[in-house]
Parts: structure tokens; C-alpha cells; sequence
């Protein structure tokens, strides 16, 4: 029952974060073309939220930076970084993607690294 457990929950917080991201970072995109800094740090601290609650260090890390950016002041830096954090979201997405699919499979490799 434990087991069932853990594995609803990692199924539920990878839904949401390939639901939510996608959204956050659109929004994301538009708060910083507007100039609109306070919504985009909001924005960047979510997505950094999700990633740590998935556990991508990567992708929490990059929000985090850029986040601090945010705070400065530093929409240019900000924008700049953009197409990083959509690439880095893309490959934790992908990689989601392949361990469902490689558990569905019956493969069972520890990822954990």
C-alpha cells in the first residue's frame, strides 16, 4: 500500500508539473515581453517550486538564478535566460516522458543518478 502511495504521488506531481509548466512558462514569456517584472519573478518562483518538488535540480537551479535576477531588477538578464528555461524544462518533459514509458514497458532502470 506504501508503494502505491509513493507512486501516485510521483504520478500526480509529474501531471502537474507537465500541465502547469507549459502554462507558467507562457505567461512567464508574456510578463517579461510586457516589461512586467514583479508578475515574472512570481512566475519564475513557481516554475522554481515545481521543479524542486519533481526533484529537477537542473531546471530549479536555472529558476533560481534567474529568479535573483528578478529581484535586482534585471529583465534584460531575465529575458536573455528564457530560452534556457524552456530548453531545460523540454528536456526534464522528455525525460519524464521516457521513464513512463520505459515503466510501462517493464525497463526499470535507476535514473536516480
Amino acid at each position: 500500500m506504501q508503494r502505491l502511495r509513493i507512486l501516485f504521488s510521483k504520478t500526480a506531481i509529474e501531471e502537474t508539473f507537465l500541465e502547469d509548466v507549459p502554462r507558467q512558462l507562457s505567461d512567464l514569456e508574456r510578463n517579461l515581453t510586457a516589461g512586467d517584472v514583479a508578475a515574472a519573478e512570481r512566475q519564475i518562483h513557481s516554475i522554481k517550486g515545481a521543479a524542486v518538488n519533481l526533484g529537477s535540480d537542473a531546471l530549479a537551479e536555472l529558476a533560481s538564478q534567474m529568479e535573483q535576477e528578478a529581484k535586482a531588477g534585471g529583465l534584460s538578464a531575465v529575458l536573455a535566460r528564457f530560452p534556457e528555461l524552456r530548453q531545460q524544462f523540454q528536456a526534464v518533459r522528455n525525460l519524464i516522458r521516457k521513464l513512463k514509458t520505459d515503466e510501462q514497458e517493464g525497463n526499470h532502470e535507476d535514473v536516480s543518478g
